[in-house]
C-alpha cells in the first residue's frame, strides 16, 4: 500500500490520519508522537506536510520532548549528543551546524550557514538567532542531506526543524525550574488557552542566571564562561478564522549577556607569542581583558492557512531583527596586544506561499515561492597595543561593511504512486540570489597617520536549478526502501570580517554546488517495537566553500572539490513494556579531492604561526568526524507513589581535524549524561536529578591558526551536576 494510500487504509494510523488533518486545519500544529501499542509513531513535516517519519524516503532523525529532557539537551548545542549526523561548532552565543561533514566551521554576518535552520516554518539566516531555549520546544528533527526543493534557502547540507509549543483551546501550563552545580538557575513557564471560542493564546517565559562560571580568565581573575543573563519570550494566537481558515500570529523576544563568545586559550603542546608558564584548566583562559559578549534576537511571523478542499493554500511572511556585540582578546599570554570588537546588526524579512495538496489519491504534490530580504551592518575591528612588539606597525584597524541580500526562490514537487507498493518522486526549485556589498578598510597607524583605502561597492548575483528525484519501494507494509538523488546550491557571497580587498583570495568567495545519492530502509520489526532505519550516501561536492582564518581574520576560500560518503543508522527498541533502548551511529569519509591552494600553517620561533599555500587534497574536511555514535538506555518504573524513569545516554565522537593542513586536531571522547525523574500518578507534578558530561570531557568548539600562535576555545560544558522540578496544571 503506497504512503499516500496508508494515512487513509491503515487502521493502526487512525491516531496518524488526526495528526495530518490538524496540520492541515492548524499552521501551528507541531510535530509530534503519537502513542501505538508498541513504539510512537512520529509525525513529521519534512515534506510540508504530516507524514509517519517511516513513510518520507529522507533520512531523519527527529527527537522528541522527553527524548530532549531525559539526554540532558538544554541547548542547540547539547543536539550533537542525541542526532550524530549533526556536528556543532559554538562560541556559546552563535551555533554552526554541520551534517555528514557539509557546513561552516565559524559564524559571520552575512555568511549563511549550509545547514539551514527553521523555527516554526520561519528561515533563520543568523547564527546567533538559533540559541534556543529548549524548553518549549516540540521536536527537532534533522533532514540530512541537500534539500534542494521545498526548503527556502537552499541547503547543501540538510535542514533542521525546530517546532515549537503553541496555542491549545483547552487551558493548561507548566512551571519549571531548575538548578546545577554552577549554580545556574533556570525558571520558564508555559501557559495556553482560550480567549474566546475561535480564539487561543499561549506564552512561554524562560529567565536563566548563572551563579560561577566554568572557568577563570587568569590575567583578571573573573569567572568565564558566565551566563549574567538570558531572558526568552514567546507568545502565539491562534485564529479560527471559519470552518476553513487559520491564522496564527508569533512574537519572540531573547536576550543573551555575560562572559560568553570566544574565550581563548593555547592549543595544548602548541605555542603563542609571548605565552605564560602556565595554561591553566581546560576551560580557563589567559586573555588581558575578560571577553564580553550581548545578543538581542526577535520577530514576529504571521501564517494563514486556507482550506480549498483539494489543498491547503498557506502564506507565510515574518520579520526579525537582531543586533549582537562581543568583545574579545584573542591572543591567550595575559599581555596586552590585541583587542577585537565586533558588532553586527541584521534584519530579516521572509515571504512564502505554497499550495500543498490533499492526501488521498495517488498524486500528492506542492508548489510554492520564496522571498527573502537580509539587510546586514557589520564592522570588525582590531586594537593593537604599542608595547615595542608588535611589528604590524598600525595600532587600530576596522572594516565597516553593509551587505544586502535578496533572492527569489520558486518551486514544486510531486509523488505519483506507480503502484500500490511504488512511488516516485520529482522535484525541482530555481533559486535566484543578489547581493550588494560595501566595505572598507582604515587604519591608524602609531605616526598618527590615518589611512582609509580599498573602499569597495560590488554586486554579487547567482541563479540555480536544483532538484529531487526518488523512487521509494514498499517490501512489506513495515520495510520501505528507497534510492534518490538530490541536488543542492548556496550562493555565493563577500568576506565581510576581513575587509575590503583582503583576505588574500579577495573579497568574493563563489558558489557551491552538491550532488547528493542515497539508498535506505526504514523498518518497523517485531509488531512494531523495533525501528531500525539505515541509510548509505556518496557526496560529490563542488566548489565547495571553505572556513578558514587567514592574518587574524575569518575568510571563505573555495575548494576545488570534496567527496563525502558513509553510512547512518538510527535505531529504536521497546525491549520490555518498562524498557526502551535508542541507538544512532554514522560513519562518514569527507575528504578534499582536490584543494591545491589551501592556507598551511607553520610554527614560528616567536611563538606565532606562518602561513603559505599548500595542498590539501586528500585530506579530511573539517570537524568531520569518521565514527558518531548515539546509545540511550530508559527504564520506567511504576511504583505504588508514581513513575521513575531512569535514563542514561553516551554520546561517542572519533575526534576530527579542524583546518585543512590536518595540524590542529580534536581528540576522541565520549560526552554521558544520566538522570533519574519521579514522576506524579496524576501527571502534575515532576522531580529530576541529573548529570551532564560525567566523564569531564572538554570538546574545541572553535580552534584555529593565527599569527600570533595556535588557539582554541572550549566552550561545551564541564560536568554538571544538578535538580529540576515541574508543575503542570
Amino acid at each position: 500500500m503506497s504512503r499516500n494510500q496508508k494515512l487513509f487504509g491503515c487502521a493502526s494510523c487512525i491516531a496518524l490520519t488526526f495528526a495530518a488533518h490538524a496540520y492541515a486545519q492548524e499552521t501551528d500544529t507541531a510535530d509530534e508522537t503519537v502513542s501505538t501499542s508498541g513504539l510512537d509513531v512520529i509525525v513529521v513535516s519534512a515534506e510540508k506536510r504530516a507524514e509517519n517519519l517511516q513513510d518520507i524516503p529522507i533520512a531523519i532523525t527527529a527527537v522528541s520532548p522527553k527524548r530532549l529532557q531525559d539526554a540532558g539537551i538544554r541547548s542547540v548545542q547539547d543536539l550533537t549528543t542525541v542526532i550524530p549526523t549533526v556536528q556543532f561548532n559554538s562560541n556559546s552565543i552563535s551555533f554552526i551546524p554541520r551534517i555528514r561533514g557539509v557546513g561552516a566551521t565559524y559564524s559571520g554576518t552575512g555568511i549563511e550557514s549550509p545547514v539551514a535552520v527553521f523555527v516554526d516554518d520561519v528561515y533563520r539566516s543568523f547564527a546567533g538567532d538559533i540559541n534556543l531555549d529548549f524548553h518549549n520546544v516540540e521536536q527537532v528533527a534533522a533532514l540530512t542531506g541537500p534539500q534542494g526543493t521545498l526548503f527556502g534557502r537552499n541547503a547543501t547540507g540538510g535542514v533542521i526543524q525546530v517546532t515549537t509549543r503553541g496555542p491549545e483551546f483547552e487551558p493548561s501550563g507548566s512551571l519549571q525550574v531548575s538548578y546545577d552545580s554552577y549554580q545556574f538557575l533556570r525558571s520558564n513557564g508555559f501557559i495556553t488557552g482560550p480567549l474566546s471560542d475561535s480564539i487561543a493564546a499561549s506564552l512561554s517565559v524562560s529567565y536563566n542566571r548563572q551563579g560561577e562560571g566554568f572557568g577563570t580568565n587568569l590575567a583578571t581573575g573573573n569567572d568565564i564562561r558566565k551566563v549574567d543573563e538570558e531572558i526568552f519570550v514567546h507568545g502565539k494566537i491562534r485564529v479560527q478564522a471559519g470552518d476553513r481558515t487559520t491564522i496564527n500570529v508569533s512574537a519572540d523576544y531573547d536576550r543573551k549577556r555575560g562572559s560568553l563568545g570566544l574565550n581563548f586559550r593555547r592549543v595544548d603542546g602548541r605555542t603563542v607569542i609571548n605565552q605564560g608558564p602556565t595554561n591553566g584548566g581546560l576551560w580557563d583562559a589567559d586573555q588581558f581583558h575578560d571577553t564580553h559578549a550581548d545578543m538581542r534576537n526577535g520577530g514576529a511571523t504571521v501564517k494563514i492557512d486556507h482550506d480549498l478542499g483539494f489543498a491547503t493554500l498557506s502564506n507565510i511572511v515574518a520579520y526579525r531583527k537582531s543586533h549582537s556585540f562581543y568583545y574579545m582578546t584573542p591572543v591567550p599570554n595575559g599581555q596586552p596586544f590585541l583587542d577585537i570588537p565586533v558588532e553586527s546588526r541584521t534584519r530579516q524579512i521572509t515571504e512564502e506561499i505554497q499550495l500543498v495538496s490533499s492526501t488521498g489519491g495517488p498524486l500528492s504534490w506542492t508548489i510554492g515561492g520564496f522571498y527573502f530580504h537580509n539587510n546586514i551592518d557589520f564592522e570588525f575591528e582590531q586594537f593593537f597595543y604599542d608595547d615595542g612588539v608588535s611589528t604590524f606597525g598600525f595600532l587600530y584597524q576596522s572594516f565597516p561593511s553593509s551587505q544586502v541580500t535578496d533572492s527569489f526562490a520558486g518551486y514544486a514537487q510531486g509523488t505519483y504512486d506507480i503502484t500500490d507498493t511504488t512511488a516516485i518522486t520529482a522535484g525541482l526549485r530555481y533559486t535566484h540570489d543578489k547581493r550588494i556589498y560595501n566595505g572598507t578598510s582604515i587604519l591608524n597607524f602609531a605616526s598618527g597617520l590615518n589611512l582609509e583605502f580599498n573602499t569597495v561597492d560590488a554586486r554579487n548575483t547567482a541563479g540555480k536549478l536544483t532538484w529531487r528525484f526518488a523512487l521509494e519501494q514498499e517490501f512489506t507494509p513495515d520495510i520501505l526502501g528507497y534510492v534518490s538523488y538530490n541536488r543542492g546550491f548556496k550562493s555565493g557571497g563577500f568576506n565581510t570580517a576581513g575587509g575590503a580587498g583582503m583576505p588574500p583570495n579577495g573579497p568574493t568567495f563563489e558558489p557551491e554546488q552538491i550532488d547528493a545519492y542515497e539508498a535506505g530502509l526504514k523498518t518497523e520489526l517485531l509488531d512494531n517495537t523495533v525501528r531500525l532505519n539505515l541509510s548509505g550516501f556518496y557526496y560529490d561536492y563542488e566548489n565547495l566553500q571553505v572556513n578558514i582564518f587567514t592574518g587574524g581574520a575569518p575568510a571563505i576560500f573555495n575548494a576545488a572539490s570534496a567527496k563525502n560518503y558513509g553510512f547512518g543508522l538510527d535505531g529504536e527498541a521497546r525491549l520490555t513494556s518498562e524498557l526502551t533502548f535508542t541507538a544512532n551511529v554514522e560513519y562518514l569519509q569527507a575528504e578534499y579531492k582536490s584543494f591545491t591552494n589551501a592556507p598551511f600553517h607553520a610554527p614560528l620561533p616567536s611563538g606565532g604561526s606562518s602561513s603559505f599555500a599548500g595542498d590539501a587534497s586528500g585530506n579530511s574536511l573539517g570537524y568531520s568526524p569518521e565514527l558518531k555514535y548515539t546509545i540511550g538506555l530508559t527504564y520506567d518504573l511504576l511504583t505504588s507513589v508514581g513513575l521513575v524513569s531512569f535514563n542514561i545516554n553516551d554520546s561517542y565522537n572519533s575526534g576530527f581535524f579542524v583546518e585543512p593542513d590536518e595540524v590542529l586536531k580534536q581528540d576522541a571522547y565520549h560526552i554521558t549524561n544520566a538522570s533519574i525523574r519521579w514522576t506524579s500518578d496524576d501527571d502534575r507534578l515532576s522531580i529530576r536529578l541529573f548529570a551532564n558530561n560525567l566523564l569531564n570531557k572538554a570538546v574545541i568548539t572553535q580552534q584555529n591558526s593565527v599569527p600570533w600562535g595556535y588557539i582554541q576555545d572550549n566552550s561545551s560544558p564541564p560536568r554538571i551536576f544538578g535538580g529540576a522540578l515541574e508543575v503542570n496544571f
